[in-house]
């Protein structure tokens, strides 16, 4: 991934950098955050956004969900993807020879008449990992269902009256700094 620049054909400098959901897959980061910044201009903002699984949780516990969640983090994690790169973002600027980055953190949150939505997007995220699951063997295709899977989680959530938060979402900028 660390060609990706070179690839796309980013010859001449760029006014900014902006990526969302790559950095969870490289081996090393700081290297693919070094071989894009190279391509921006000297102060153009250099801007990630991705994900971490870390703040999904339902409380009081809705076992369908969580299981789920667990399951979607163990498939990223096999795979060789990090589930946690969201909040290792600022630590891949600075080995990269960026300045500190600011940071922003979003989270879908929703009560239980409203977690529909949230049910919905994890649902779908695993359902795109459906095959590493299997693969790694988290989880068959029977087991995860995913026809039914929103309206099983959705049931216990309103059974258990549970707030729903899905996967954190970080952004992160600075400018580009090229040394002299």
């Amino acid at each position: 991934l660390c060609v990706v620049a070179a690839e796309l054909g980013l010859s001449s400098p760029r006014a900014a950098v902006w990526w969302r959901f790559l950095l969870q897959f490289p081996a090393n980061p700081a290297a693919m955050f070094s071989a894009l910044a190279a391509h921006a201009k000297p102060g153009a903002p250099i801007v990630f956004h991705e994900l971490d699984w870390s703040g999904t949780r339902s409380t009081p516990p809705a076992p369908t969900y969580d299981r789920v969640c667990r399951w979607c983090v163990a498939a990223l994690e096999r795979s060789g993807a990090s589930a946690h790169m969201g909040l290792a973002i600022a630590a891949a600027f600075t080995a990269a020879g960026l300045p500190e980055p600011m940071l922003r953190l979003e989270a879908l949150i929703a009560a239980p008449k409203h977690a529909r939505g949230n049910l919905e997007l994890i649902r779908n995220i695993a359902r795109t990992l459906g095959p590493a699951m299997a693969e790694h063997g988290i989880a068959q295709p029977a087991e995860l269902d995913a026809d039914t899977l929103v309206d099983r989680m959705h049931n216990e959530v309103l059974a258990n009256g549970t707030v729903v938060t899905a996967h954190l979402e970080i952004g992160a900028w600075a400018p580009a700094q090229h040394p002299a």
